[in-house]
């Protein structure tokens, strides 16, 4: 077994490698300086070491758990190719999201299912923002593997966010983490 003491003098690269080895979270090394920015905030305050089980709560925290102010409660999908070669895609999403307590329910069509929820989202709720980085690998093998996917967006003043998102289908855990960089922008 792997021991590296996650404490306050502890490097961002020693974070991502607790949550690779120990949970097969294997994070965007753009998304490494923020959340080990975050576990050393912990740790300051704390003025102890975290076990790794305290590391991936904190991951949940900061991104899995995000679900204020946009919350998704349903999402369904229509995908067709264009062409028998499959070189154009094209997706239709309809979905109902909570915003600030609220059900409203939106749609909108894009070259796939995420592009079509950016689009949704940004033309009946949130406005302009771009998608900068998206990312996604299995976590675990298997019929019921999980995949996380991360994304970054960069709001119209500039700032950039990570969101991550968990899920055995893909294209939710997709949704899911752009969710999660939008509440985490808000």
């Amino acid at each position: 077994e792997s021991i590296i003491r996650i404490k306050s003098q502890s490097g961002k690269g020693g974070v991502a490698y607790i949550m690779d080895h120990e949970f097969g979270i294997k994070m965007p090394k753009e998304m490494h300086p923020e959340f080990g920015a975050a576990i050393q905030r912990v740790t300051d305050s704390e003025g102890r070491e975290l076990k790794p089980e305290e590391i991936y709560k904190e991951f949940e925290h900061n991104y899995i758990d995000v679900h204020a102010p946009f919350d998704l409660h349903s999402f369904n999908v229509s995908k067709r190719h264009s062409d028998k070669q499959e070189r154009r895609s094209f997706a239709e999403v309809d979905a109902i999201v909570e915003v600030e307590g609220e059900e409203r329910q939106i749609g909108s069509s894009g070259n796939g299912p995420l592009d079509a929820f950016s689009n949704a989202l940004k033309a009946q709720i949130t406005g302009d923002w771009t998608l900068c980085s998206y990312h996604e690998h299995a976590i675990n093998t298997g019929s019921h593997a999980k995949a996380i996917a991360y994304i970054e967006i960069k709001r119209t003043d500039g700032k950039r966010y990570w969101g991550a998102g968990i899920d055995t289908d893909i294209i939710i855990a997709s949704v899911k983490a752009l969710l999660s960089s939008l509440n985490r922008a808000s």
